[in-house]
């Protein structure tokens, strides 16, 4: 993974210190490895903010983007943005209990870009700028991830990256929480002219605000299920290739708890990404807060969720919308699939690394069960990655018309490929109806 990744358990003893972290901090992973991360990597003025931090993740509050600030090898001070999220432990797929704490980092924003959230943040130290603030941060959000173009884009490859970074700190970190209740003010007071602007365009600020939330946090939330997944296929490739060039074999139980707690986490960050994804998807009145949703239904935007196609081509606020819509949900959609199929496939291939395991300490049925469980969870995955198409062919969410033509091959390939991988588990588990994991 190219962003940071460190984890603790429940005593704030480091367990996760990936290459990224490594890089970044000079302390090679060797060094850092049980220690307490507060007291031996935080600089002393950061140690408490840090360990307030630590201590919500564990009582099952994430925070996003914070500034943790280690000390470097060399004594100097970086500071790592990271989203602290609590691990948990996932026995047959249920809540689980919580272990420690993953952080996943994000890359640098430049500085050109901070400077324009620094701006943003001005406005934010009075109340009575704060509708403007939220005005000005959609403006730079779109500019930051490419929504300025033209309404027929069909942009859906980068994702992640300083840029999105950028905006998510901008979003998450400098943007005051009263701020949406700023403007939710100016959108509810229908006859008034706020800053010489009609009260229906702040409403469509702040639907615009709620829309960027949601696809942020979605994107965020993709982005560290990847990064793990990533992690662990790595994992996987180097500890092969020891075992292929060492005369001396791994031993069999560490390879099944490795696969265990990789399942765990995987299983925690797809969790996660799937519910930031699909209410995207969806249009779910859950994006909004039941203030919010009041005073998008009194300016009369409430209809078809938090993204409505263009209904006035005039318009140019409605022409705003649709433009937001192209660009997010594409993207969105393609992430989902890579999200279910991808998590099959690594469960398709730790089913086939336990069977190895059974086989090199000669019981060959030991985890049968486990492989079965495994298997069984896969081909759902598998199922769950085709019926993507289903939704964009909903007349209700009409997402065909957002699609290019080469989007939609690309889907249908997409579609092709989890059928096959689906058909490929005949003979593992029974393909005639979905069964639970």
């Amino acid at each position: 993974a190219n962003a940071p990744i460190v984890g603790v358990d429940l005593r704030g003893a480091v367990t996760e210190w990936n290459e990224a972290a490594a890089k970044v901090t000079g302390h090679p992973r060797r060094d850092v490895m049980g220690r307490s991360l507060v007291q031996d990597l935080i600089v002393p003025e950061g140690r408490s903010a840090v360990q307030r931090v630590l201590e919500k993740a564990l009582q099952g509050l994430e925070t996003p983007m914070v500034e943790f600030p280690f000390m470097t090898s060399n004594g100097a001070t970086v500071e790592i943005l990271l989203n602290a999220t609590p691990r948990r432990d996932h026995p047959q797929g249920g809540a689980g209990h919580i272990v420690g704490v993953l952080g996943v980092g994000h890359q640098l924003v430049e500085s050109v870009d901070m400077e324009k959230i620094r701006a943003i943040q001005w406005l934010c130290i009075s109340g009575e700028h704060l509708g403007e603030a939220v005005h000005q941060a959609n403006q730079l959000i779109g500019e930051l991830i490419g929504c300025s173009n033209t309404v027929g884009m069909t942009h859906t490859t980068v994702t992640g990256g300083g840029k999105y970074d950028a905006a998510e700190l901008l979003v998450t970190r400098f943007l005051d929480q009263e701020a949406p209740a700023a403007v939710r003010a100016y959108a509810l007071g229908h006859t008034e002219a706020v800053m010489g602007q009609p009260c229906l365009d702040w409403a469509r600020v702040l639907k615009e605000h709620r829309c960027w939330l949601v696809f942020l946090d979605a994107n965020s939330k993709y982005n560290t299920w990847k990064q793990m997944l990533v992690k662990f296929q790595q994992q996987d490739l180097q500890n092969a290739a020891e075992e292929s060039s060492s005369r001396h074999s791994t031993n069999p139980d560490d390879e099944c708890a490795l696969v265990a707690s990789q399942y765990q986490d995987l299983m925690a960050m797809q969790r996660a990404a799937e519910e930031g994804l699909v209410p995207v998807i969806e249009f779910g009145k859950e994006c909004l807060s039941d203030e919010d949703a009041d005073a998008l239904e009194a300016a009369g935007l409430a209809a078809k969720g938090w993204m409505r196609l263009c209904d006035d081509p005039e318009d140019k606020a409605s022409v705003r919308e649709e433009r937001l819509r192209r660009r997010c949900l594409p993207e969105i959609i393609f992430m989902l699939y890579e999200v279910r199929f991808q998590t099959g496939q690594w469960l398709v291939n730790a089913a086939k690394r336990l069977k190895v395991v059974a086989m090199r300490k000669r019981l060959p049925n030991a985890y049968d069960v486990h492989c079965n469980q495994l298997n069984i969870q896969a081909a759902n995955y598998f199922r769950d990655a085709m019926k993507i198409s289903d939704v964009v062919a909903s007349y209700e969410h009409k997402l065909y018309l957002i699609l290019s033509r080469q989007l939609i091959e690309r889907l249908l390939e997409c579609v092709r490929v989890s059928a096959m991988a689906l058909l490929s588990m005949r003979g593992k588990v029974s393909l005639d109806f979905e069964q639970g994991a």
